[in-house]
């Protein structure tokens, strides 16, 4: 019984941190690039533009956020957004 409520604390725990993220967010600078990768070092993919509003889908890799632009998903830093 004891396992069961933890498990279903983890899940319900889990499920929560999952609902926080897809959340809007708008391009603070002037220019901000996609990449392909969570780093400077990964090619560019696409730019965005200063009040672009984007959807972030995952922040695992924190200071980068993966981003949902519908035709494509990259990261961008998040100091940006």
């Amino acid at each position: 019984m004891r396992q069961l409520f933890f498990f279903t604390l983890i899940l319900l725990t889990s499920q929560i941190a999952i609902c926080q993220v897809d959340q809007v967010y708008t391009v603070t600078a002037e220019t901000l690039n996609v990449r392909q990768g969570p780093g400077v070092e990964h090619p560019k993919v696409y730019t965005l533009r200063k009040g672009k509003e984007v959807i972030v889908v995952s922040d695992e890799s924190s200071p980068w956020y993966m981003i949902d632009l519908g035709f494509t998903q990259g990261y961008v830093s998040s100091k940006y957004l």
